[in-house]
């Protein structure tokens, strides 16, 4: 039994699903079920009830969590305090950002950092923001850039700028275009009358996904989705070859063609909007730089507020 071992236990018993713990830990749930499977022959005890569909802890299960939870985090404390003794010389600090994200600011905020704090290393971690959050609560990654919300009540998040989720289709779609007379006021779209229309959503479980869905229910409707993917770029991809309407942030006006085909259009909705911050774990060694990096992340995202 190793670290591993426990993590991925303290996965499935979180989501009570294989298949979700197994994308959080991206790892293929085979793979998963696998290491589970041996890890219950090697300890002798059943960790699960598992059905077709039903995952549950056994009582052995539950204590299981428990300790394992307890060990989990001193060895993450021991490995984080042990990091950043080993960095009195080397100094790095680490940084998650999502892949979408990093490229529309992540070189200024590198330039901006090395300014301040210019005896740092700084190493940058790419993922998707509930993985980026687990890094952090693991204390392998000292500050995440991504959208709120975040989930771990031992985390504190400062925002860095507002970012206004937009409706986009493209303008060749005659039938999306006829209907902008009765459904754009000027100021905001209507959904109701896109209700029927094929949409391009991101994976269930990620931020974007649930906000599509809570802005679309507002209007009375659920959207009918002909795409799923985990990439913001292939969404706005699919939508300039008009194979569907979409969400999409208003972050990405930054990097496309004005004069392109894609047109996007500002929703009346309470989730509309939502802060792009700065995710860090409470009480660490690098809250000591936490100005200093709230600083060259406003003023490199200072384009996009």
């Amino acid at each position: 039994m190793n670290s591993k071992d426990l993590q991925y236990v303290l996965a499935i018993a979180h989501t009570l699903n294989f298949s979700k713990a197994a994308a959080s830990l991206y790892v293929t749930q085979p793979a998963l079920s696998q290491a589970v499977n041996r890890l219950e022959q090697q300890l002798g005890v059943q960790l699960f009830f598992r059905s077709r569909t039903h995952v549950a802890l056994t009582p052995v299960g539950e204590e299981f969590v428990r300790q394992a939870g307890v060990i989990l985090d001193q060895i993450n404390t021991l490995e984080y305090d042990m990091r950043h003794f080993g960095q009195v010389r080397q100094k790095e600090l680490s940084i998650g950002v999502s892949q979408f994200y990093g490229k529309h600011f992540l070189s200024r905020l590198i330039n901006g950092l090395q300014q301040c704090i210019p005896d740092y290393q700084i190493k940058i971690i790419e993922g998707e923001s509930h993985f980026l959050e687990s890094l952090i609560i693991q204390k392998r990654l000292d500050f995440g850039i991504f959208p709120a919300p975040i989930y771990d009540q031992n985390m504190s998040f400062a925002p860095v700028y507002e970012e206004k989720i937009l409706f986009a289709f493209n303008k060749k779609n005659p039938q999306a275009m006829g209907l902008l007379q009765q459904a754009y006021n000027g100021k905001s779209i209507d959904l109701k009358y896109y209700k029927d229309f094929p949409f391009i959503l991101l994976k269930e479980g990620l931020k974007l996904h649930d906000t599509a869905n809570q802005i679309c229910q507002a209007y009375g409707f659920q959207p009918q989705a002909v795409f799923q993917t985990e990439n913001l770029d292939t969404v706005y991809s699919l939508v300039a070859n008009n194979y569907g309407v979409a969400f999409l942030p208003s972050t990405i006006l930054q990097s496309i063609d004005s004069d392109g085909d894609v047109i996007f259009f500002p929703v009346k909705s309470k989730y509309s909007s939502r802060p792009i911050g700065l995710a860090y774990l409470k009480g660490v060694h690098t809250e000591k730089f936490l100005a200093d990096i709230i600083s060259s992340a406003r003023k490199s995202t200072g384009t996009l507020a």
